[in-house]
């Protein structure tokens, strides 16, 4: 991942297959099947979505690798349901 970034400048995201979707936040990289170690754009994230409605079975596992752009937009975001960020 930090490899990755070094390359690319952008943020990482380290997701993984998942049957449960409904337990995680579960990217959206319009369809691109991923492979192991590969990196894709990612347009969206829904926080435990219903599985028919799912934009994919990749579910973030708690790995991240960002640039410093995202306090700016953290600043910007207001916090959601139990004053988290999601």
């Amino acid at each position: 991942m930090i490899r990755r970034f070094d390359e690319t400048g952008n943020s990482q995201i380290m997701v993984e297959p998942v049957e449960d979707v409904t337990a995680y936040g579960v990217v959206n990289c319009k369809g691109v099947e991923l492979a192991p170690g590969e990196s894709v754009p990612m347009v969206g994230v829904v926080e435990k979505p219903k599985a028919d409605v799912a934009p994919s079975n990749l579910a973030i596992v708690g790995r991240y690798v960002l640039s410093a752009d995202i306090w700016a937009l953290l600043a910007k975001t207001p916090p959601g349901a139990g004053m988290k960020f999601s």
